[in-house]
């Protein structure tokens, strides 16, 4: 029997639905080498999400899975983006204007990936500002502490670095975690602290921060100031649901 388009399209749904149900991202063979292991390409991303789209808007599949297979291909695209963080510190530590170009594109894909999740319900908007932020700085001190210059201004009080580069091991961290199985409670718990504090920080406008170093400043004795995770934050609401989210994507786990 001569299997025709709409026939091969829910084939393909199935499968992919499958393979997003397992994590499983390898509709095709190649992965570039260079990218962490078993982190999927873009072109494989698109591949699925395009696909994701048609399924939805065709009826090829039920809403219901169409709607799974899009959150599930949404997901990935967005724990792609944070697994790739290490590999944009070894590209820029070769060429940091390479380094910036790709900064850019996982910022935009990032953006992106969540503004597919909006619609499905996956994530509020205010979350996923939060999200999105801390993002933005994670991708960009991951930059800076890699290209061969100092990119951050001298300063008496600077958190932004400690806290980005906290957010940047904590999600590799919760990576290698997943990967390896190794989901201790207690880890993961003190994991989702951190993240929650790294979110409430890095989404603080400019003058709520220079608010606090100039509290701190003003408190401090012979210019000693404490360490990021000693200094007092409110956790808004959002953040602590940004940090849930993230924990969640990066252990694979569904929302």
């Amino acid at each position: 029997m001569r299997c025709t388009r709409r026939d091969f399209m829910k084939q393909m749904g199935i499968a992919l639905a499958s393979l997003a149900a397992t994590r499983c991202t390898r509709v095709t063979c190649y992965i570039a080498a260079d990218l962490p292991a078993g982190t999927p390409s873009a072109d494989q991303l698109a591949q699925q999400t395009a696909v994701a789209r048609e399924l939805a808007q065709d009826g090829t599949v039920d809403p219901s899975t169409a709607q799974r297979l899009q959150a599930a291909i949404g997901r990935e695209r967005l724990r792609a983006c944070w697994l790739q963080l290490q590999h944009l510190a070894a590209v820029t530590a070769q060429d940091s204007s390479r380094g910036e170009t790709m900064r850019t594109a996982l910022i935009a894909e990032h953006q992106a990936a969540l503004n597919d999740l909006l619609p499905l319900g996956e994530i509020q908007s205010a979350v996923a500002e939060q999200v999105q932020i801390a993002f933005d700085r994670a991708a960009y001190h991951v930059w800076a502490a890699s290209v061969p210059i100092t990119c951050y201004k001298e300063t008496p009080i600077n958190y932004r670095p400690a806290s980005s580069d906290q957010l940047a091991r904590q999600s590799a961290l919760l990576a290698e975690m997943a990967r390896g199985g190794g989901l201790d409670r207690e880890t993961i718990a003190r994991a989702q602290t951190a993240v929650e504090r790294d979110i409430a920080f890095l989404n603080l406008p400019d003058d709520a921060v220079q608010a606090m170093y100039d509290k701190l400043m003003k408190a401090s004795t012979a210019g000693q100031y404490p360490t990021f995770d000693r200094v007092e934050l409110q956790i808004p609401p959002e953040s602590a649901d940004a940090a849930r989210f993230l924990v969640e994507l990066l252990l694979g786990a569904a929302g």
